[in-house]
């Protein structure tokens, strides 16, 4: 019996089995083009979310996000959201809550869903070996089939290793903050091979300025 499509994945063709695929989201109601991109991570960079609060989820953008994002509009750069979401394959989180949390978090940064175009969620854990588990590209890859064209990423923002070893694997600039867990990070990459690639800043809001002054 061949396996459903997954819901979540909308550049599946018609009877394609789910696979380990990542959770896609067309945030933008008007994609733009993707020839130059921004990758941001979400967790500790856009904001934070906890699941597991006593008093219910709380999602929290952070300060600054939505004006840096606004920043990017007029130099035509797209905004490409990939988060690793491990916790839904450990059996911690189901995807139904941390697909909740994920639409809040991107309402509270951008309602008009005119700032950032795509979000990717690798709901799987290290275990299950997907390709779209930073830093691997499968999720980038699945965003390309979906939008049509490749995703000409120019830039990566995180605040894990992983988000910078995606980085070196796509060959662009890794923007490390010092958010989330950005400072922990940034310890283990001045003590990597990584070091001379990964510039570090303050926070998402400080790589944009960067970002907009290169252009």
């Amino acid at each position: 019996m061949s396996r459903p499509r997954c819901p979540w994945a909308p550049e599946l063709k018609s009877g394609e089995a789910c696979g380990l695929r990542p959770v896609l989201i067309p945030w933008s109601r008007a994609p733009r083009s993707l020839s130059r991109t921004l990758l941001s991570d979400r967790d500790g960079v856009l904001g934070a979310v906890h699941l597991n609060r006593p008093d219910g989820p709380q999602v929290t953008a952070y300060e600054g996000v939505t004006a840096a994002l606004e920043r990017l509009v007029p130099h035509s750069v797209a905004v490409v959201v990939i988060s690793n979401q491990g916790a839904v394959g450990r059996g911690e989180h189901s995807l139904e809550s941390v697909m909740d949390s994920n639409e809040r978090l991107m309402t509270l940064l951008d309602p008009a869903r005119e700032l950032i175009d795509y979000v990717a969620m690798c709901p799987h854990s290290a275990e299950q070996q997907c390709r779209c588990r930073k830093p691997l590209t499968g999720a980038i890859d699945t965003i390309a089939r979906y939008a049509g064209s490749p995703v000409g990423a120019r830039w990566m923002v995180g605040d894990r290793v992983s988000d910078m070893e995606l980085a070196r694997r796509l060959g662009v600039p890794g923007i490390l903050v010092r958010t989330g867990h950005g400072r922990e990070s940034s310890r283990r990459i001045r003590e990597s091979e990584l070091a001379v690639d990964v510039t570090h800043v303050a926070d998402f809001a400080t790589a944009v300025a960067m970002v907009v002054d290169s252009l």
